[in-house]
């Protein structure tokens, strides 16, 4: 391989990489006293997400990075973490007492959400859906409907 050919492989996964949260481990806030914050958890990719609320420890959300909470605090959207560029994302509706998901619920195909290697991901106004957009142009943006991926409340 060329130098060339290397460096612009490099820039590329970088882009994508950051894009896809690979490298941040910032902390989410929310108007209602949550936080989240990722660190590594030694494997490929991995993080485990830290919750707290005022300061005060509330849960871990084990192979798991925060992406954002709704727009009124309540609900935390998290993506898988590790090496796959296939990870999905799932809701926690904290406000509601939802601190973790089951390793079934995440199997059963209703509580992960997103499409393949997303880059961003966006709220509606009034947190009711949230759009998920992918690197590949190919790939339509894919919009869900919250209630159905978290607990009521």
């Amino acid at each position: 391989m060329n130098k060339k050919a290397g460096i612009v492989l490099v820039g590329i996964f970088g882009i994508m990489a950051t894009a896809l949260g690979v490298f941040a481990n910032e902390p989410v806030t929310s108007k209602l006293g949550f936080t989240a914050v990722a660190a590594p958890n030694g494997e490929e990719g991995g993080a485990d997400t830290r919750i707290t609320k005022d300061g005060k420890p509330l849960a871990i959300a084990s192979g798991a990075k925060p992406v954002s909470f709704s727009p009124d605090g309540r609900i935390l959207l998290l993506r898988e973490a590790g090496a796959d560029d296939d990870l999905k994302h799932f809701f926690l509706n904290l406000a509601a007492g939802e601190y973790e998901k089951t390793a079934a619920q995440l199997k059963d195909g209703k509580h992960r959400v997103g499409g393949r290697a997303v880059v961003k991901s966006e709220w509606s106004p009034d947190g009711k859906f949230v759009t998920f957009y992918s690197f590949y142009e190919s790939e339509p943006p894919v919009k869900v409907r919250v209630s159905d991926h978290c607990a009521e409340g």
